[in-house]
């Protein structure tokens, strides 16, 4: 099982592959509706994180035990959907649960 520490630096991985050239460009060819829900699930996703890793870690640790399993399927889903875009539905759905539990932990604290 994953750590914390490896949930969070996974999830840094996953947030800073959203930035990438590969999803720029494929998002480039979407229509506008869908290139504006990815704006705003990737901007999310990323304040969620910054907030988080900002946070002091002890408190972190201890809240975040619970939702490490959902974290870390949602962060593996993600992970999928980066490696291939095929379908930009299932892609910005998978950065969407990866945003819904950080906002849960980030309420938390």
């Amino acid at each position: 099982m994953l750590t914390t520490n490896q949930l969070l630096s996974e999830l840094r991985t996953s947030v800073e592959e959203l930035y990438s050239p590969k999803v720029q460009l494929e998002m480039e060819r979407q229509p506008e509706s869908v290139k504006q829900q990815f704006l705003k699930q990737r901007a999310q996703t990323s304040n969620y994180l910054h907030n988080l890793e900002t946070q002091e870690l002890k408190k972190l640790v201890e809240k975040m035990k619970p939702l490490e399993s959902e974290l870390k399927k949602a962060i593996q889903d993600l992970n999928r959907e980066l490696q291939s875009i095929n379908n930009t539905v299932k892609f910005i759905s998978s950065i969407n649960a990866v945003t819904r539990v950080l906002a849960r932990l980030v309420m938390i604290f």
